[in-house]
């Protein structure tokens, strides 16, 4: 999920050099680049964390925090492809909305097959 998203943030800021896309709205590009990032590293250590501990039953509550963890990293991601779904419609004239389609369909098939395996750990 983290390289389609990655992905995606070039080939906007790619479209925001050409002049395709004004930069409205991407001004804060960066904090949607990290604040993906960090959510994917947290769900990485948390899991991490929990399968280390689960012999020596360290962790208490690892569940609800893996829970949380990865609540967080989806949201997170939501937000982000309703976000680049928005700014498709602009580009729609330039080449690389082409790549950009694809790159935003692997975001949704990637987002998507996380909340299927999330909810069936879960359930």
């Amino acid at each position: 999920m983290w390289d389609s998203a990655r992905k995606c943030l070039d080939v906007l800021q790619h479209l925001m050099d050409g002049d395709v896309l004004s930069n409205a709205g991407w001004r804060k590009k960066n904090y949607w680049r990290k604040g993906l990032k960090n959510r994917m590293l947290k769900v990485g250590r948390a899991v991490a964390d929990t399968c280390a501990a689960q012999s020596a039953s360290k962790s208490k509550n690892r569940e609800k925090r893996i829970s949380e963890v990865v609540t967080d990293y989806l949201d997170f991601a939501g937000k982000l492809l309703e976000k680049i779904s928005e700014s498709f419609v602009a580009t729609l004239s330039h080449p690389m909305s082409i790549d950009l389609y694809y790159y935003q369909q692997m975001l949704v098939k990637h987002t998507c097959t996380l909340v299927l395996i999330w909810l069936i750990v879960v359930c």
